[in-house]
């Protein structure tokens, strides 16, 4: 396959499993192969091939293909764009729609913009300490303790949780800190 007019052939021995995908790891995985190939060939056409054509792993498939005869067997056509436009918009609304649908959310959800939030902020290292602080990630004892890391979750001084609120707004411990700021 060295001429860019070449067409590609995808042979496959699962012509109902392939017309009726709906699993979108295996649709993004062949979205992705066939993205692959459209760089270097103009036409990709998948092949129904019945299960006993003795392909094996180090037989070419390239062999078979020219004793495939040509039938209405061929799945349906996808065009390319289609495929570039769904896996570059799959790929953006997966994890927005994985946060929607997260517990997180509720938690979260007057959160402001880290963007509305960085025209401020002088380095990248004050980004993701604001964006830990907005979504209480910081490491701070409360947190360990949740995850089984720290014996205690409250402050030695106060006897609070002790959470990124308690340090930042109520601890006497960082009392001067905040008081110099």
């Amino acid at each position: 396959m060295t001429s860019q007019n070449q067409t590609c052939c995808k042979l496959t021995s699962y012509l109902g499993k392939n017309s009726t995908i709906k699993s979108p790891k295996v649709i993004l995985r062949l979205a992705h192969k066939i993205l692959t190939r459209a760089k270097f060939n103009k036409k990709i056409a998948l092949v129904w091939t019945s299960e006993n054509s003795s392909i094996t792993w180090n037989e070419r498939a390239d062999s078979l293909a020219k004793n495939v005869t040509e039938s209405d067997l061929y799945i349906e056509w996808i065009a390319v764009e289609d495929i570039c436009s769904y896996y570059s918009k799959f790929s953006i609304q997966k994890p927005i729609e994985n946060f929607r649908n997260s517990k997180y959310l509720e938690i979260l959800v007057d959160l402001p913009s880290i963007l509305s939030i960085v025209p401020w902020l002088k380095n990248r290292r004050e980004v993701i300490i604001i964006t830990r602080i907005l979504t209480r990630m910081i490491i701070n004892p409360a947190l360990l303790h949740r995850f089984g890391l720290h014996n205690n979750p409250f402050c030695s001084v106060c006897n609070q949780e002790n959470t990124i609120e308690h340090i930042l707004l109520i601890c006497k411990k960082y009392l001067p800190h905040r008081s110099s700021a």
